[in-house]
């Protein structure tokens, strides 16, 4: 009965302390099934425990059970204590493990994840249907305009926000200068492909660690340019300067002469995880006026007041710009920060209480032993 008190108030701690992130955390329950299974343990355990050593004694006589008491005695301290040692030996193994996660998850808190999540909201930003001129055009306003209201520092867009779905993303090949196209593509490792507007970084909280962000000049017409993690500059080009260095990157089509669009390596930026915080790539970003074909979708938007009481002034201002368009999902990324650690921390969590609790129940064992003895 104890047990199962202690199990259900367990239950209800773990389930709070959890975030609804965790995988099948919906289907966790504790019902009568579980009260029947825990029961019918004890019964086994009970009887296999009690019925053991009054099955042995039937099976002698009294006389022959007291002239053998000494050696039988010492037998059954013997094989008592060795399995208080293995009892006490699994709850500090499960102790240990215990402090294993809880430190791997520490150690993920203090990874460098490229971007400062805090006080940026972000936003879906779409317009069904638009096209591409029509697209940019809506999102060069909306820029403009939620950059001029009170309390926002810095707003850019990107295909693909950070964090928001583990393993999930644009994966891309290339080539750079030297190499073949289509026939050395294989040699590189696949980045994760980025599309942003200008100030992005900014926003985002992404350091520019050599060369320059994108600019307003980086259209459609002007010659095409790259930025890339600084992971990736330094696997291409170790110990020199990726600036000006070509790569031809995916999407870029021909130019008027047929011949294709090569893009020059204008930044490098601090490494940066989008598909999980345990999980880090290399990343390449192009201007989205420059990729008509992968457009942004998620407004960034870093703020030094509440970042969430600007979210019906931003909704409203999208829709005076275009009544057809979809704002949705309006969070702030220390949420999807939260969301990438929530199975660690829970892990932390459940092993840590479970060591506990099985260190309290083999000093429990051995204090009813040596009170036995």
């Amino acid at each position: 009965a104890v047990g199962l008190g202690l199990a259900y108030g367990m239950f209800k701690l773990l389930i709070a302390l959890a975030s609804l992130e965790v995988p099948r955390l919906g289907a966790v329950r504790f019902d009568a099934m579980t009260v029947a299974f825990t029961a019918m343990l004890c019964v086994g355990t009970a009887l296999l425990v009690g019925l053991g050593p009054g099955v042995q004694a039937s099976w002698r006589s009294l006389t022959e059970i007291l002239n053998g008491s000494g050696s039988r005695v010492a037998r059954t301290h013997r094989l008592r204590r060795v399995f208080v040692v293995v009892q006490v030996g699994l709850a500090i193994v499960l102790l240990v493990c215990a402090g294993l996660v809880g430190k791997s998850f520490l150690n993920l808190l203090r990874i460098d994840i490229g971007f400062a999540p805090a006080n940026v909201l972000t936003l879906d930003v779409s317009i069904p249907r638009a096209s591409f001129e029509r697209h940019q055009a809506f999102y060069t306003a909306l820029l403009a305009a939620v950059r001029a209201m009170p309390g926002v520092q810095a707003t850019g867009a990107v295909y693909q926000r950070p964090l928001e779905f583990t393993g999930i993303g644009m994966d891309a090949g290339f080539v750079i200068e030297g190499q073949r196209q289509y026939v050395d593509s294989e040699k590189n490792p696949r980045v994760n492909l980025e599309s942003i507007t200008p100030d992005y970084f900014r926003a985002i909280g992404t350091a520019v660690v050599r060369g320059r962000a994108f600019t307003d000049a980086d259209t459609l017409p002007a010659p095409r340019v790259a930025i890339m993690s600084q992971r990736l500059a330094n696997h291409l080009w170790p110990g020199q300067d990726p600036i000006g260095k070509a790569i031809l990157p995916p999407g870029q089509g021909l130019d008027a002469q047929g011949r294709s669009r090569w893009a020059t390596v204008v930044g490098v930026v601090q490494d940066a995880r989008y598909r999980g915080i345990n999980d880090p790539r290399y990343d390449l970003y192009l201007p989205e006026a420059q990729i008509p074909g992968m457009r942004v979708k998620h407004l960034m938007v870093r703020t030094t007041v509440d970042a969430a009481s600007l979210t019906s002034s931003i909704r409203a201002e999208a829709r005076r710009l275009d009544p057809t368009v979809l704002v949705e999902n309006a969070v702030v990324m220390t949420s999807f920060v939260e969301r990438a650690t929530a199975p660690w921390r829970f892990s932390a969590w459940t092993l840590g209480l479970l060591g506990v609790i099985a260190l309290a129940l083999a000093s429990f064992g051995v204090f009813a032993t040596l009170s036995q003895s």
